[in-house]
């Protein structure tokens, strides 16, 4: 994957990271997806961002978020050039002629879920778009990490919810059908199964 991108929509880009507030916990452990094509569209826990770009080579990487964090928030600043390239091999991501290697950094194929999520989805519009398709689907998916990332925090708000309320014999299974209720979600059920099978 190779595309030239604007340094300061890289650095726009880096400064809406910043705003998002990722808890560090999941700074830490969570991945972003970077995909090119017409444009350059990185997807991550809670965010989404496109910036136009010129690709050299079409392609979709998973890498930490922490290392794109430090790349377009403090890296970049220091780069003089108004085009900077940014490639990608496995284990190794380029940035202007600075390498920086992981083993956790992978280039996958785009699929079509990843690509019928919009970029700029809300988290209840991620949860809609995983009721209506096949786990197996999902879990395939480059965008899985994103889509298991939003129903644990649904899943843990429920659960935080419940849990002073568990005294008068409310259960998970019923908040669950009053919160898909209020999301104009039909099937309570299956709702509340996704949620606590993604674990």
């Amino acid at each position: 994957m190779k595309a030239i991108v604007k340094r300061d929509d890289l650095i726009s880009h880096g400064r809406q990271i910043k705003n998002v507030k990722i808890p560090k916990k999941l700074l830490n452990s969570a991945q972003i997806t970077l995909f090119v094509s017409e444009r350059l569209t990185v997807t991550g826990p809670a965010f989404g961002y496109e910036m136009d770009c010129r690709p050299i080579e079409w392609g979709t990487v998973k890498l930490p978020l922490i290392i794109w964090t430090n790349i377009v928030e403090n890296l970049v600043r220091t780069m003089d050039e108004e085009d900077i390239s940014i490639s990608v091999e496995t284990f190794l991501i380029e940035i202007g002629g600075t390498k920086i290697r992981s083993p956790q950094i992978k280039l996958t194929h785009p699929d079509k879920i990843s690509l019928e999520i919009p970029v700029d989805a809300k988290p209840i519009e991620i949860v809609k778009f995983a009721l209506d398709h096949d786990m197996r689907e999902l879990r395939d998916s480059v965008a899985w990490t994103t889509i298991r990332e939003v129903l644990g925090q649904v899943r843990r708000q429920i659960e935080r919810a419940c849990g002073p309320l568990k005294k008068y014999g409310v259960t998970t299974e019923d908040l669950a059908m009053l919160v898909s209720r209020n999301m104009g979600i039909r099937d309570s059920k299956r709702f509340h199964d996704i949620l606590f099978s993604c674990r």
